[in-house]
């Protein structure tokens, strides 16, 4: 009768690849590339493919809400929302609203349960906000009375608005930096966001004089299903291969912690960011001198921790942008055969 090994033993007569798996894991080697594949597609019906205006946006439903560009008056263009089940489409038209007849819309942000906020000056230039129910009819507007000029808006579940803009001072004085805080549902200030305090960044000229003052400029952002708000600094900003420092803030206007997102490797840069079931989801794309990106790799990482869960590739010929995340699938903006919007999704096993 065979004895059985020693327990001290039995380590090495583990089978060999699981080995060198567990070694690799303990070293903090990166995490397996596992490709994606597409299992559905649903055309939208009446919307075809056409200048997008800024980024998308999601709802815990996966409706994707977008701006298209419109010749005919390309200032307000709405906001679509494109159904997960491919039926009727929704519109969201800040000419809806008294006063912004001829105002300019500078973006939107959607709420979790579908409402949408179309941040936009008035035919007078005074920013504010035109808030939609779910079904497109006209809810209210939010006065910015603070505020000379707006550019950037996102909304908490519990009902802030974390704004970026240029804030009038004392004596109608205007700031010359946008920054970016928090604003109750009445269009009320209630707290400039600040960086927490970082070193100096390399190759950066030291400031003489006077103290840096660590203020958030909101970029790009998203509602997180948590109750804050992600931000995330442009693809312009950053150089390929440079990790993506994501900010989360809390309805209170506190950067409560800082993700920084590393690419697959130094060709990469961020694109996109979402979040969903308590991880984050970055889709990096790969830059290449004299080229078009060809590549995508749609990262996970825990939304506590920062660390990395898995590294996903996107099939070649799906559309470019990333449009919803939870931890059961992402989902795409494709093009139809005949031109139509499609919305496309992966489900993750």
């Amino acid at each position: 009768m065979k004895r059985p090994a020693p327990k001290g033993l039995r380590w090495f007569l583990l089978p060999p690849l699981l080995v060198a798996a567990l070694a690799a894991y303990l070293k903090g080697q990166e995490v397996p590339r596992i490709p994606l594949t597409i299992k559905e597609g649903t055309e939208i019906p009446g919307m075809f493919t056409g200048p997008v205006l800024g980024p998308t946006r999601c709802d815990v439903g996966g409706n994707v809400y977008l701006r298209m560009y419109q010749a005919d008056d390309p200032l307000a263009a709405p906001v679509v929302k494109l159904p997960r089940d491919g039926k009727a489409v929704t519109r969201f038209d800040m000419r809806a609203a008294r006063g912004f007849e001829r105002g300019e819309a500078y973006g939107f942000a959607v709420s979790l349960r579908g409402e949408v906020y179309i941040l936009a000056a008035a035919e007078e230039g005074k920013p504010a906000v035109v808030v939609f129910r779910q079904d497109g009819t006209y809810d209210r507007t939010i006065p910015l009375d603070s505020l000379d000029a707006a550019s950037r808006i996102q909304v908490f579940s519990s009902g802030e608005l974390l704004i970026s803009g240029r804030f009038r001072r004392r004596g109608q004085e205007v700031s010359e930096r946008r920054v970016t805080a928090v604003f109750d549902a009445s269009g009320r200030v209630l707290q400039v966001v600040r960086l927490p305090e970082e070193p100096t960044a390399e190759g950066e000229a030291a400031l003489k004089g006077e103290e840096k003052e660590q203020l958030l400029e909101l970029q790009e952002g998203f509602p997180g299903d948590d109750g804050n708000v992600y931000v995330f600094r442009p693809r312009t900003l950053l150089r390929p291969g440079s990790p993506t420092p994501i900010w989360v803030v809390s309805p209170a206007g506190e950067v409560i912690r800082t993700i920084k997102a590393k690419p697959p490797d130094e060709a990469f840069r961020a694109f996109e960011v979402r979040q969903g079931g308590g991880r984050i989801a970055v889709q990096f794309i790969e830059t290449k001198k004299g080229g078009p990106a060809s590549r995508h790799i749609l990262s996970v990482f825990n939304a506590e921790t920062g660390e990395k869960e898995a590294d996903y590739e996107v099939p070649i010929g799906v559309g470019g942008l990333l449009a919803c995340y939870t931890p059961n699938g992402f989902s795409f903006i494709g093009t139809g055969k005949e031109g139509q919007l499609t919305l496309e999704f992966a489900p993750l096993k």
